[in-house]
């Protein structure tokens, strides 16, 4: 992880649950 270093852990968190959430929203539809 160099990028990791870089990138805050709020984005990190987010780009992991972008597609868990594009799996909920194809769920719910």
């Amino acid at each position: 992880g160099g990028l990791s270093n870089v990138t805050p852990p709020t984005l990190v968190n987010t780009s992991r649950r972008l597609p868990g959430m594009k799996e909920q929203k194809l769920i719910h539809e």
